[in-house]
């Protein structure tokens, strides 16, 4: 599949090896190999839908342990090259309730790659269990990475990289717009979300919920974009969108400086009410 690099880039050094952290041990289940497997080859879009099937279907079989938290760690580290920092970060919570001692090393993982799954144990835990390979991580140890640009869920392999953004930036434009919980999703009406870039740059926007049979859609749209009851692209411009038939969704959009309205729409299903998450990301 060929891949695109867009104007607005993101760099991120990946683990380009076997699985460091069973003793190199293939998965056992053909799956969890595969979607690991796409994720060292940078195919991030097919990676989160194999790795989503796989965790679901083993969870669902009370299939438990480090194999599923082999899963939920690649697939966190999919959705992190996608730009998806809030769902990696529970996709690495996930993991690490499968197995509390998974320790990522920078001769196998990514500087960014480990910040985001030290943050997601300190979160859970309360403390880190691999402070020494974080510390070693951000002095640019390791050197068996591959470089991949990723922008707009595109992916390249590339020269010369940006730093992924994210909370390290000093000016305070950037970071999280919006992270909040979604009671109440009522079929056939829409939500609003409001949110202000105070500076030109990349949104990010992911939306989750509980029952994976329901079809919910996000839009970015401007302010007068105010019909609850239709189908918003009938209504108003719309700047991005992300309608697909799978959850969570997520789009990636260049925006300027300004105020807009997210737009989350349950759309399709059996009709129960349900609930879910919204994050917003600006970063450069």
């Amino acid at each position: 599949m060929a891949r695109i690099a867009l104007p607005l880039t993101i760099a991120l050094a990946l683990v380009s090896g076997p699985p460091p952290l069973w003793s190199q041990a293939p998965a056992g289940d053909p799956e969890v190999a595969k979607g690991i497997r796409q994720v060292d080859e940078g195919d991030y879009d097919a990676a989160i839908l194999t790795l989503d099937a796989a965790t679901r279907q083993m969870a669902t079989a009370k299939k438990h342990g480090k194999e599923l938290g082999q899963a939920y760690l690649y697939l966190g580290i999919a959705y992190l090259a996608k730009g998806h920092e809030y769902t990696a970060g529970a996709r690495f919570r996930d993991a690490l309730a499968q197995d509390r001692t998974i320790t990522l090393t920078p001769d196998k993982f990514a500087p960014r790659v480990i910040e985001v799954f030290e943050k997601a144990r300190q979160e859970e835990y309360g403390t880190s269990a691999s402070t020494k390979g974080a510390s070693a991580a951000k002095k640019g140890g390791g050197s068996k990475k591959t470089l991949l640009f990723v922008a707009g869920g595109a992916a390249v392999a590339g020269g010369a990289a940006l730093a992924l953004g994210g909370g390290s930036s000093s000016d305070n434009a950037y970071g999280t717009l919006l992270s909040a919980s979604i009671p109440g999703l009522q079929f056939g009406q829409s939500r609003f979300f409001d949110v202000t870039a105070r500076a030109a740059g990349t949104l990010s926007v992911t939306v989750d919920w509980t029952d994976p049979n329901h079809d919910i859609d996000i839009y970015l749209t401007p302010l007068s974009c105010n019909d609850t009851q239709n189908f918003p692209p009938d209504v108003c411009q719309v700047f991005a969108r992300s309608d697909q038939a799978n959850k969570p969704e997520m789009f990636v959009s260049a925006v300027n400086p300004g105020p807009y309205r997210i737009i989350v729409r349950y759309c399709c299903g059996d009709g129960e009410p349900d609930s879910g998450t919204i994050q917003a990301i600006l970063s450069r």
